[in-house]
């Protein structure tokens, strides 16, 4: 069975203003024959060493985090998408995944942040449909619910999750496809500082 690893820059323990950060997004559309565990790893590679443009979700990000080059933001953080595997290609896809795809995916997102190395500091879900499940997923996890102070949260809550004595913010954002790049950039630095929603 197919899980894509995540990517994990080179870069990601030094992070983004001293905190490890963590990336997560809904889901890739490959074709079915091409998909294989390294799936994440090679679309970030191509961005980040061949330079390539893959859509408009790895361009907006790193210019919420005030990035210009988006190879640098990119090397800096952890990143996969919540459904574990493809779900489908762009001329046959099945958009929010099997219900066994997200059964899967809820339990690896707790696990990719508990078993993290180094732990991330901040995690932000940039995808409505797959907050929805990483808050069932976090609240089973026994994470603490906090009130979010951002515009463009997606529910009126952020999670801190305790591993070992490690805190983890997690909040969950709109996704960037229509998404207003200035309110984006300022719900993520307001997302950044320390104590957020204390």
């Amino acid at each position: 069975m197919i899980e894509h690893r995540p990517w994990i820059g080179p870069d990601y323990r030094r992070g983004i203003d001293g905190q490890r950060v963590m990336i997560v997004g809904y889901s890739h559309y490959l074709r079915e024959d091409t998909d294989q565990d390294g799936a994440t790893e090679d679309i970030i590679n191509r961005i980040t060493i061949k330079r390539e443009t893959w859509g408009a979700f790895f361009t907006a990000i790193p210019k919420y985090f005030d990035f210009d080059d988006r190879v640098e933001f990119w090397n800096r953080v952890m990143f996969f998408n919540f459904i574990p595997e493809c779900v489908g290609s762009k001329e046959k896809k099945f958009a929010n995944g099997t219900s066994g795809q997200v059964e899967r995916a809820r339990e690896r997102f707790v696990r990719l942040i508990r078993d993290a190395k180094p732990k991330p500091d901040r995690v932000l879900v940039l995808t409505t449909k797959g907050w929805r499940h990483c808050q069932q997923a976090l609240r089973e996890a026994g994470a603490e619910q906090c009130a979010a102070t951002c515009n463009e949260a997606e529910s009126p809550l952020h999670y801190r999750y305790n591993v070992n004595g490690h805190t983890t913010r997690i909040l969950g954002l709109r996704h960037p496809q229509g998404a207003k790049n200035a309110q984006m950039a300022e719900s993520v630095r307001s997302f950044l500082m320390e104590g957020y929603g204390a």
